[in-house]
């Protein structure tokens, strides 16, 4: 693994990672290139087959409690299912497009329909 990922797993420890802190890794100028998106897919697929990383997003459960919703799917679906929440969003949600959290640490999968 590189040492962006290496740097999501340390992170992962504490908190979610956002797009937004894996767009900035990657691409530290910020000036988020075909290139980075693609560096961004490629980091999401090394990291989900080692089985320690899950894609969804978060949602609000409670009034004070906001849950992980891992997504369910082949890792190329989840990959393309972050990359095209990202660019579906408006800018300003762009960032939480998608979360990463440790698979010990998401509170449930999708359900289905």
């Amino acid at each position: 693994m590189d040492k962006i990922a290496n740097d999501i797993l340390k992170e992962l420890n504490e908190d979610l990672v956002s797009h937004r802190w894996i767009a900035r890794a990657i691409t530290p100028t910020g000036n988020g290139s075909a290139t980075s998106s693609l560096e961004i897919e490629t980091l999401l697929s090394e990291l989900s087959v080692t089985g320690k990383v899950e894609i969804g997003l978060t949602q609000k459960a409670k009034p004070d409690y906001l849950e992980f919703v891992a997504w369910m799917g082949t890792v190329p679906k989840q990959v393309a299912r972050a990359m095209e929440a990202v660019s579906n969003a408006s800018d300003s949600y762009k960032e939480f497009g998608f979360g990463l959290y440790l698979r010990e640490n998401f509170d449930h999968l999708e359900r289905d329909g």
